[in-house]
């Protein structure tokens, strides 16, 4: 515990010069982003792209907007199909050192430039948070931390002169760093090559269950700790057998060989329905908790209540929107410069937004993407200095639209979270068109009043309305299941090879015939 102290504490005082330029900046948010985007325009004049757009010519945000247009993912495809077969300098000065795979919500994987200056951004936000962690938990640093690792993502069978996955997430801490941060894991990052995600999950487990010191849990969806432990429940008995006896286990190209008997002599005594006495140090969980996760982090806090469960920052794959500091979650802005699209279709700059007011996130990052519709919303919930602070509250790209109802993700979640239904998923039937509430409960007796309550939260959304006074839509179903619909998302995708640890659940699912 000496040696992991003394690494948190190098780690505090080198993140302490971001999180005081953070916390200036915080102040003046609109020279804030004005000399960061001054600084990406004129690093990349001379790329295809600057080129393209007349970023010579670009003096200021009105130049900007005028010069280059919002796109989305597929409209880089061009840029990054180059980047690809190993052309230089298409969206960045900044050579592309590796092209990293973003999951989503839906859809096929997209492939995110990555250099160096989009890994320094990320540096610096994960720094201030870091930084204010410690200062408001100092204890957190006296132990070992588990920053979740996923199983390795299946990586399609394509040509690239570019290296295709991701970067190590110690990598976040600065590359002189990264050896010292490895030593706070009691989880090996090789455990993420196991065969298959019954032993990645086994694995995880025997290491985490030997950490007797964990004080953080960092992660991303609070349902990926939740299988976790209830695995560990489930074969407590065979686990502690496993630490006591030695397991061996293939994980790519090496061996991993797990013996601790001293440790599960006293995991004998626990019993691991008292999850926090398993880990009786554990201080802090940083987690998804906004839109759909937030039931899922509920019950996480639940089964640790001793510790402080903080929700994380939106983070995107593509860059930073905001960090968790001080108790708020301000604009992350010194790494992106972030612009945001009202109701009405107004683009806006961060110092124009207004309390409790919804937007889309637009970014341009240091890796290349301009404009870039990320498709996230967030809600104003405050201010860090002058310095909105945001949450997330869902996917504004997927929507259901049976019959012109236009139901998005975002607005959905939000429903489900009022009416404290955030661990359902509501499914689309096409065959006859109506909505499906798939419950996990069985304490529901009238559900015809759920339906009638959720029917009437629904029809704030006037399309909605409409379909339904027209019989375009017929009354919403619900159907109570005996399975988590999130735990169930989060199994398929790590059967599709997405990664999941970054897999955003959805309120909403895809439509079926009937």
């Amino acid at each position: 515990m000496v040696l992991k102290l003394a690494v948190n504490k190098v780690w505090k005082r080198f993140a302490k010069r971001s999180a005081t330029q953070f916390v200036r900046a915080l102040q003046e948010p609109q020279l804030t982003q004005d000399l960061l985007l001054t600084n990406l325009v004129e690093q990349n004049v001379g790329t295809r792209f600057g080129r393209e757009h007349g970023f010579s010519d670009i003096k200021d945000y009105d130049d900007f907007q005028d010069k280059v247009p919002i796109r989305r993912y597929e409209d880089f495809l061009p840029w990054i199909d180059r980047i690809r077969a190993g052309s230089l300098a298409e969206l960045t000065k900044d050579a592309v050192t590796r092209l990293q795979p973003s999951s989503g919500s839906v859809g096929p994987v997209k492939w995110i430039p990555m250099n160096k200056s989009l890994l320094r951004s990320f540096q610096e936000a994960v720094s201030a948070w870091i930084f204010d962690l410690y200062q408001q938990q100092p204890l957190v640093m006296d132990g070992s931390a588990y920053w979740s690792l996923s199983p390795q993502m299946k990586i399609p069978e394509t040509q690239s002169a570019i290296p295709l996955g991701f970067e190590d997430d110690s990598a976040y801490g600065g590359r002189w760093l990264q050896p010292l941060i490895r030593t706070l894991w009691p989880v090996p990052k090789e455990v993420q090559f196991a065969d298959d995600l019954e032993a990645f999950q086994e694995l995880t487990l025997l290491y985490l269950l030997q950490a007797q010191d964990l004080r953080l849990i960092s992660i991303w969806h609070p349902s990926f700790m939740k299988l976790l432990l209830d695995m560990m429940m489930a074969r407590w008995d065979s686990l502690v057998r496993g630490l006591y006896d030695g397991k061996r286990f293939i994980c790519g190209d090496r061996q991993l060989e797990i013996r601790n008997r001293k440790v599960a002599r006293r995991l004998l005594k626990l019993d691991p329905a008292n999850t926090q006495s398993v880990w009786p140090k554990l201080l802090h969980i940083s987690c998804w908790a906004d839109g759909h996760a937030h039931t899922a982090a509920a019950d996480l806090q639940r089964i640790f209540p001793e510790a402080v469960l903080a929700p994380k920052s939106l983070l995107a794959t593509e860059g930073c929107v905001s960090v968790p500091f001080n108790g708020a979650w301000p604009l992350a802005i010194r790494s992106t410069f972030l612009e945001f699209e009202d109701p009405e279709g107004v683009i806006l700059r961060a110092h124009q937004l207004s309390q409790a007011g919804t937007y889309k996130v637009i970014m341009t990052t240091p890796g290349g993407l301009y404009r870039y519709r990320l498709d996230d919303q967030i809600t104003v919930t405050g201010w860090a200095g002058a310095t909105p602070s945001v949450r997330f509250t869902g996917k504004s790209d997927f929507v259901s639209d049976l019959v012109g109802e236009k139901l998005n993700e975002a607005f959905v979640a939000c429903t489900l979270k009022n009416l404290k239904l955030g661990g359902s998923l509501l499914v689309p039937v096409r065959d006859p068109a109506h909505y499906r509430l798939l419950l996990h409960s069985n304490d529901i007796d009238e559900t015809g009043q759920l339906a009638a309550r959720l029917d009437g939260l629904l029809r704030e959304n006037p399309y909605y309305a409409q379909a339904r006074d027209l019989g375009q839509l017929k009354a919403i179903e619900v159907e109570t299941i005996n399975y988590d619909p999130q735990k169930k998302q989060l199994m398929q995708a790590a059967t599709d090879g997405r990664v999941m640890g970054s897999v955003k659940l959805l309120a909403l699912a895809k439509a079926v015939d009937r």
